[in-house]
């Protein structure tokens, strides 16, 4: 008999178990919990790895105790760790000391997005260019039989999802990376008008009225300026700004890291000011 669990298949088990895990978000942690149905995050950073070890070795504690306590267990085959650095840094493997070895990756899954170790988005845009393959192909095999408007619904479906999907995450990767991806959308485009290969980009893009992967980049920083980045900056008043010439938003002036000039603040309101302005109607 089972005492304690929630049913598979049924329509209100994945709200029994919302029910069931959402208080492990109330835990006072040392790093950062996230949550996202029946995969949570452990975030934890320092100074040093010595610092970070210790803090992940305690909040696994607390996490595996409020388990045991509300009857539920951690799948150990499917929990590993890894640990972010700069690139060509050697940093030596985390001792949790727990009773079952939790094994070190470079790539990690989260939320269908691939992070290395590096940060790079290198193994993101090698996943998203092989996804983009699959249906690019089958647009060039329909092209002759099937209009263009069809073909359009079948790119948004099927191939713009991804370098979208790639603004929103990758916004500092190299241009190198965005380029692969960039190529791939445009030759997609390029066989829903059946155009030739030389055919110039603005000319596609403009006639399907699509937005470009390096515009729906810039596009993505301002999103980010006001969900997330401009009310930090504004609600601190310790911060110095000046007004840049033809900018319309302040810039903020600073010596730290996070507010430096070559930020993702700093470069999300060069891309905001940069936007060509329309008068209104």
């Amino acid at each position: 008999m089972v005492k304690t669990g929630v049913p598979q298949g049924s329509v209100l088990g994945p709200i029994l178990f919302l029910l069931c895990i959402n208080d492990l978000g109330l835990l006072t942690l040392r790093g950062q919990l996230r949550l996202f149905a029946d995969d949570p995050n452990l975030l934890n950073e320092g100074d040093t790895l010595g610092e970070i070890e210790e803090n992940t070795r305690r909040d696994y504690c607390t996490v595996q105790g409020w388990l045991r306590r509300n009857g539920l267990s951690l799948n150990t085959s499917k929990t590993e760790y890894i640990v972010f650095c700069k690139p060509g840094q050697q940093v030596r493997n985390v001792e949790l000391k727990t009773s079952v070895t939790i094994p070190r990756v470079d790539v990690v899954r989260y939320l269908e997005v691939l992070f290395d170790k590096h940060l790079n988005g290198n193994e993101h845009i090698n996943q998203v260019v092989k996804k983009i393959i699959p249906p690019t192909a089958s647009i060039y095999c329909l092209r002759k039989t099937s209009k263009c408007p069809q073909l359009l619904q079948l790119h948004y479906s099927l191939v713009h999802t991804h370098p979208f999907t790639l603004s929103c995450v990758w916004r500092r990767t190299t241009n190198a990376l965005q380029d692969r991806v960039g190529t791939m959308q445009l030759r997609c485009l390029k066989y829903i008008l059946n155009l030739p290969t030389c055919t110039p980009p603005k000319i596609v893009f403009s006639t399907l009225k699509v937005v470009p992967l390096p515009v729906m980049i810039e596009l993505t920083s301002v999103v980010v300026i006001f969900r997330t980045l401009q009310p930090d900056y504004v609600s601190n008043p310790s911060l110095k700004r000046n007004v840049v010439k033809r900018t319309v938003i302040l810039k903020p002036l600073s010596s730290t890291t996070r507010y430096s000039l070559n930020g993702a603040l700093c470069s999300a309101i060069d891309s905001y000011n940069g936007l060509p302005a329309y008068k209104a109607a």
